[in-house]
This record gives C-alpha cells, structure tokens and sequence, in this order.
C-alpha cells in the first residue's frame, strides 16, 4: 500500500431503531458506530477506536484530504471526521432518510451525498457551516453517485428509478438523463483520467460504462450471475474491478475486466460473503472487503490459485504471512494502516 493513502472500510451495525436499550447503556451512549484504525505493519497490530459520531449504522465512506474522512449513516447525517485528531469537523444534516452514498470533488471542496428520500445534496466544505444545494429529479433512492475529476463541473447520479442522470454543479441542472429497464443503479465511479466515462453496476448484474458527453452506455459487459455491488476503476483506466453479492462462497468474486479489450480477465475467489466493496491500490494491487467480516488484497500478477497475498479479518488478532514477495512488501510497508468496522461493506481510499 502506497504512505499516500489509507484505507477505510464501513459498515458499523448499529442497534436497529426498534429494540430496546441495553441494560448496561446508560445515558451518555449517544450512538452504537465508531471508526477503527487497524495498522499491518506487525504480527499482531492494534486498532485505535475513535468517537462515535452516528446514532445509527454507517452505510458508506469518502476519503476527502489529508486525513479527513466523510460517513454516511441510517441516522440521516453526514460526518466529516479527521482521523488525525479523532474529532468531527462537521455535522451535515438535511437529509430525511438514510445517506446511501456520497462522493467528493477535489477541486471545489464539495461533498455530495444521496439517500433514499430521492434527493441529491451538495454541500460547501469551505464554507463554515456546510452550506448545502439540493439537486431534485430521481424518483427513488439514490444509490450512486460520482464527480468529474478534471474539474468537478459534473455530477453523474443513480437511482433505483432506472435512471442515471447528468447535472451542472454550478448550477443544479439536470443536463440529460437515461433510464433503462430493470437497471436499479448500485454504484458509478467516474475514470480518474477521462472525463467523459463513467462505469456503473446494477441490481440487472451488468457492468456498463457511459459516455457522459451524451449520457448514453458506450459498453455493456456480460451479466454475472449475481448482482454487481460495487466497481472500481484503476488510476489509469486501463482496469475496472466489481464485486458480487452472493453466499457460502458463491458469487462472491471479485470480478477484474480489461476495459479496452471489453472483456472479463479473471475472478478472485476467496470471501464467502457478499463481497461488497473494492478498491485498487498502488502498483496494482487490488483489495476488496466482505460481510464475511474480513480483507483481501490481492495480486493481479500471480496465477488464480494463488491470488490472496494478504487476508485481514476484522476481528482477529494476528495477520497471515504474505503468499508472495510483492505481498510482503506491501504488508511491510512502515505508514499505512487499515482503518474498519466489523461487518465491512464499502472501501475508499484517502490521502494522508
């Protein structure tokens, strides 16, 4: 793992809003979900704990800068947390349901976020207070969303109306819109070196990539047999990763595609849960995290049987030995460290 970039994983299960009060809460408990810090560079590393900042489960993370994380929760609120100090910055509230999905621009110093009450919300982080715009139109939940990179002019949604949408940042405006039949939106992720291509996945099991010039699908992949979770795209645009929902070691792939030659290349077996998030790292590396409660980095360079160079579970107390040099490396690696929640089902990567 590249001393640039930490690794978050989300999803603390909090008490559900119906059940009662533990005998041993007591009145100052004001939330049930944390973020951990979980170093690899020992045999048996240690976590930091950091304060509680929801009341509720946190649904999903956005690396921002510099040690700064945003979290998304079924408590309604965003958080924007500096891992370096433990403390929250600042407490972003106007959504009236679960936060599904958030998305930073870089260049603006916005933070997007959108939930199951349909809306889209963009809010200032250089403003004092957060300040927030709402974007309207979906007719559902709100399940992806993803900047442009070179200068975060656009924003690419998606919903489980069937449509992804394409908006104005500066001015809030829905510029065109596509819907397609049974495709319930789970993810996008905008190409870091390419401004017009998006790559989305789907409750349909199809991995697409649009073109966002015309807001029309440039590639569709061959359908999985399980739903596709979540997909990642490698720095230079050459790979797009995507995750599987599936059970008992079924459909729990990582799957890798070739994006210029619009093909599969392999499948990464090892979760025995859905697998439901993925990131790539540096040199090529690729790690993916599951509700079997656990990490995996993988190899792209080794032969299928031996693509695990690193297993992480989130609640044990040693880490296995690398499979293979390149993987030592990576463990070995003085600065990075893991940061998680038990029951993992989403990955970012954030600058420090």
């Amino acid at each position: 793992m590249c001393k640039h970039h930490f690794l978050f994983l989300e999803r603390l299960f909090g008490r559900s809003r119906n059940a009662r009060p533990l005998k041993d809460e007591t009145k100052t408990t004001k939330s049930t979900c944390s973020i951990r810090k979980y170093g690899v560079n020992s045999s048996a590393p240690a976590f930091n704990s950091y304060t509680r900042v929801h009341t509720d489960a946190i649904t999903c993370l956005c690396g921002l800068y510099d040690g700064v994380v945003a979290s998304g929760s079924s408590d309604n609120t965003a958080v924007v947390f500096d891992t370096k100090t433990g403390r929250s910055l600042l407490n972003l509230c106007g959504h009236t349901k679960e936060i599904c999905c958030l998305a930073y621009g870089d260049k603006k110093r916005v933070l997007f976020s959108g939930g199951r009450d349909k809306a889209i919300r963009m809010w200032d982080l250089n403003s004092g207070d957060g300040q927030s715009r709402q974007f309207e139109g979906h007719e559902f939940a709100v399940f992806g969303l993803a900047v442009s990179p070179t200068d975060n002019s656009k924003l690419m949604s998606g919903s489980r109306d069937h449509s992804v949408r394409l908006w104005d940042v500066e001015t809030g405006c829905e510029l065109g819109k596509r819907e397609i039949s049974r495709n319930l939106v789970t993810a996008l992720t905008w190409f870091p070196n390419c401004d017009h291509t998006v790559a989305q996945t789907s409750e349909d099991k199809a991995l697409r990539l649009w073109d966002s010039r015309t807001v029309d699908v440039a590639v569709e992949f061959p359908r999985k047999q399980y739903i596709e979770m979540s997909c990642s795209v490698s720095e230079d645009g050459r790979y797009c990763a995507t995750t599987c929902n599936g059970f008992d070691g079924r459909g729990c792939e990582v799957s890798l595609y070739d994006v210029r030659g619009g093909r599969l290349l392999r499948e990464y077996r090892g979760h025995r849960q859905s697998t439901t998030g993925c990131a790539f790292l540096s040199r090529g590396f690729l790690v993916s995290v599951s509700k079997d409660s656990s990490i995996r980095v993988w190899d792209p360079e080794l032969s299928p049987g031996e693509l695990v160079c690193l297993s992480l579970p989130l609640g044990g107390r040693s880490l296995p030995s690398a499979r293979s040099p390149a993987a030592a490396s990576v463990a070995g690696q003085p600065t990075p460290g893991f940061r998680y929640s038990n029951c993992a089902s989403a990955i970012t990567i954030m600058p420090v």
